[in-house]
């Protein structure tokens, strides 16, 4: 499934996520180069995607969080990576 990462209101880079393991599997526009995660990088207009799947990972529930498996089980959903694509990978440590 196609997304548009965004910083706020403005688009940053179309991705293409695998819908069965929660990980980008492949790259459209690059529309705000400055707005990349910190650490991605990006060369031209060709971003560096093992470091945005890091990123992106990263911001996935860890596996140790209390009551994790309880609720991927009630949500249907089989990772926390996937359960990334269904909250649009908001965190509640987003400012």
């Amino acid at each position: 499934m196609k997304y548009v990462l965004s910083h706020r209101t403005i688009p940053v880079l179309t991705m293409e996520l695998d819908e069965g393991t929660g990980t980008i599997i492949g790259l459209g526009e690059l529309h705000a180069p400055e707005r990349l995660p910190v650490g991605v990088s990006y060369t031209g207009n060709t971003v560096d995607r093992q470091a945005l799947n890091a990123w992106w990972t990263g911001r996935s529930i860890p596996a140790s969080r209390s009551g994790l498996r309880e609720a991927l089980e009630i949500l249907q959903v089989t990772s926390p990576q996937l359960l990334l694509t269904k909250c649009c990978g908001l965190s509640l440590s987003d400012q």
